[in-house]
């Protein structure tokens, strides 16, 4: 079987993430109880990111001018993205100077800069954020409180490491990917050397996927460093290499 690129990989990524499996056991809380929101999201939707439909006021549709048009020439730049295993692709950096609003978009059609195929949101902290309340820095147990159980995810310490690959059929599965997109978190494991030793962390390490409810999982308490949102299109579409056609 065949590896996939690095933008490919990411891709996949985001055509299976959230795909239905079992129902996870339920995490309850006096939110849920109560019938409120698990997370309370931010009121201004200027910042917020819809799966399949939009983040902010960019859309499938919307082009680097466009771009210019929202937020001025001063806030656009083309730039080369990071997409995994020392490789960048040219791509298009909104807010470049200001971390906190900073979005890197890769397109579907990079000649003409138009259509985006993935953007990412990557660091510590961001004003963009989810309908749920998700944005950089949310940690495993309020994103087990909002899927309503466990989920699984890629072990960490590597070029995937850290990302969500199933939601195991939680609540999160259908907020976060539609037809015409999904959104892909991945979690940093940050200081976890304070509170979990050496032995601990390699039980939890490399190319292999752990359930979110691992106790040292849930010591370390991991948080999201990075969101991808991906518009799905028929001519974009990137292999599964679940299908048993794919090698």
């Amino acid at each position: 079987m065949q590896s996939l690129p690095p933008a490919l990989l990411l891709m996949a990524l985001l055509i299976t993430t959230g795909c239905t499996g079992p129902t996870p056991q339920t995490v309850s809380s006096d939110a849920e109880v109560s019938g409120e929101t698990v997370m309370d999201p931010s009121k201004d939707s200027r910042w917020l990111i819809v799966p399949g439909k939009r983040i902010g006021e960019i859309t499938a549709n919307s082009s680097e001018a466009d771009l210019i048009r929202l937020y001025g020439q001063e806030n656009v730049a083309a730039d080369d993205i990071y997409v995994g295993e020392g490789l960048s692709e040219p791509g298009t950096v909104v807010f470049p100077d200001a971390p906190e609003k900073r979005l890197e978009i890769l397109w579907a059609d990079p000649e003409q800069r138009q259509k985006p195929d993935v953007i990412l949101i990557r660091g510590e902290t961001t004003v963009w954020h989810t309908g749920e309340g998700i944005t950089l820095g949310t940690p495993v147990s309020k994103l087990e409180l909002a899927n309503g159980g466990a989920f699984s995810l890629y072990g960490f310490s590597w070029d995937y490491g850290g990302t969500i690959t199933h939601w195991q059929g939680g609540r999160l599965a259908d907020a976060l990917r539609k037809e015409s997109g999904a959104l892909m978190l991945r979690l940093s494991e940050g200081a976890a050397l304070d509170v979990a030793t050496e032995d601990e962390l390699m039980s939890i390490t490399g190319d292999r996927e752990i359930p979110s409810d691992h106790p040292v999982v849930q010591k370390i308490d991991p948080v999201v460093n990075e969101m991808a949102l991906r518009f799905f299109r028929p001519e974009t579409q990137a292999p599964d290499p679940n299908d048993p056609n794919y090698d």
